[in-house]
């Protein structure tokens, strides 16, 4: 399913929401998020210096600070009690949208059909 990020400020309550309403229409979770290397670099420019409380590492750390490098902290991840979507770059898509899907096996260079979804209704456009 495609949608619009209108308000970036709000990207993570807008990517759990949808996330909410792709569950309710297909009876399972995206596991990915894809969107625009541009759109990934807001939403972590957005996380890094306005949302670094709602940010942790793998091992569950809050709040973390700024790599050690002085860098931003750059997100692989959407991360809920009820599910997790792995972010990836799709730079076919336009600036402020992005794609949820669910891949029952993803291996990154395929999006392979769920048993139990139609065909084209994995991933709605």
């Amino acid at each position: 399913m495609k949608f619009t990020l209108r308000n970036l400020r709000n990207w993570d309550s807008i990517v759990f929401e949808k996330a909410n309403r792709f569950h309710s229409k297909f009876r399972v979770y995206p596991n990915i998020l894809q969107a625009s290397s541009v759109t990934f670099h807001q939403i972590d420019m957005i996380a890094n210096f306005l949302g670094r409380d709602k940010l942790q590492n793998e091992q569950g750390i809050k709040s973390y600070p700024i790599t050690e490098n002085g860098s931003l902290v750059s997100l692989g991840c959407f991360c809920s009690e009820e599910f997790e979507i792995d972010f990836a770059v799709d730079d076919n898509l336009q600036l402020n949208k992005f794609q949820l899907i669910f891949d029952d096996n993803p291996e990154w260079g395929d999006v392979e059909r769920h048993e139990d979804l139609p065909i084209g209704e994995l991933v709605c456009i």
